[in-house]
């Protein structure tokens, strides 16, 4: 990690009982930010949320154990932040998917406790290793709070003199207990697009349920929940200035093939992503900022529901 070690952030920024840092790996440093009885843990690298734990639930957050954690690769699992574009680069494939910031060092910028929520700030911005993937200035701050549930919001500035164009998403992994008794609903009647080859533009029918490797973006960026009849939950999720959502799930041929994924992995977690997509990308000017974000909090399934 670049810039203060353990104790200076501990001592500048940590909150006692609610705000703490430890170093997971070397060279990857994680806050933990608690309140109520809820839990969250925060990657320092990436700015990228490993975990949240409500009072008195289990954990909401699907974390690969055969994820990296080293400087340079991405995190599978936990929420990535996707920025400055969504999927593949536009025109150089050779570039990361989803970005850069999911790859890049974050400052801690406040932290702060009230009697419902213990939130975090984090900040980057453009530097040499940024520059060399995307030639424009800028400044990124991640607001997280957490409570009863759990919001981001991320702010992108243009510090530059000409505008720039961006596209970006949250991709969070959220843990179910059998992806067989897990299903979305909220898309119903939403009009998406298949990503896989070959893929084709439908109409949801009913709720999203998974049983292929699944990659569809829908045209809708209303509330929906995963319900998890396995572990008798609902995950509801809002999501604001992004007009689309993505539903995941890479099923068991593409698991195999990912280094950093366990074969078995699928069976226990659904991608719902709150997605700015090329087709609503948007132009910031110099000076100007934008932003986006999604929250989820979980509740027991009631009997019969």
């Amino acid at each position: 990690m670049h810039g203060p070690d353990i104790q200076t952030l501990n001592e500048k920024f940590g909150v006692s009982g609610r705000v703490a840092f430890r170093e997971k790996v070397p060279g990857i440093v994680v806050a933990r930010i608690a309140c109520g009885g809820s839990t969250a843990d925060i990657s320092l690298y990436g700015a990228h949320v490993l975990s949240f734990r409500p009072s008195g639930g289990t954990e909401t957050i699907f974390l690969s154990k055969q994820s990296h954690f080293e400087p340079g690769k991405a995190i599978r699992g936990g929420i990535p932040l996707c920025w400055p574009w969504f999927g593949p680069h536009p025109s150089d494939a050779n570039q990361p998917l989803h970005g850069f910031l999911r790859l890049v060092d974050w400052n801690v910028e406040a932290a702060w406790s009230g009697e419902k929520t213990t939130e975090i700030s984090l900040v980057t911005a453009s530097n040499e290793i940024t520059r060399a993937r995307w030639p424009h200035e800028f400044r990124a701050r991640l607001d997280i709070s957490v409570g009863e549930g759990m919001s981001l919001e991320l702010t992108t500035q243009n510090t530059d003199s000409a505008p720039w164009v961006s596209t970006g998403a949250f991709h969070p992994y959220f843990r179910v207990g059998d992806i067989a008794q897990a299903e979305v609903e909220g898309l119903d009647g939403v009009a998406y697009q298949d990503r896989l080859p070959g893929g084709k533009e439908g109409v949801q029918k009913g709720a999203v349920v998974i049983q292929a490797e699944t990659n569809r973006i829908y045209g809708s960026g209303a509330p929906k929940t995963i319900m998890d009849r396995k572990l008798g939950r609902r995950i509801a999720i809002e999501q604001w200035g992004c007009p689309s959502t993505l539903v995941w799930n890479p099923w068991i041929e593409r698991s195999r093939e990912m280094v950093d994924f366990g074969d078995e992995e699928y069976l226990e977690m659904l991608c719902v992503e709150s997605v700015r997509s090329a087709p609503d990308a948007i132009t910031i000017e110099p000076g100007e900022s934008a932003s986006f974000g999604f929250s989820f909090r979980s509740a027991d399934i009631e009997k019969g529901a």
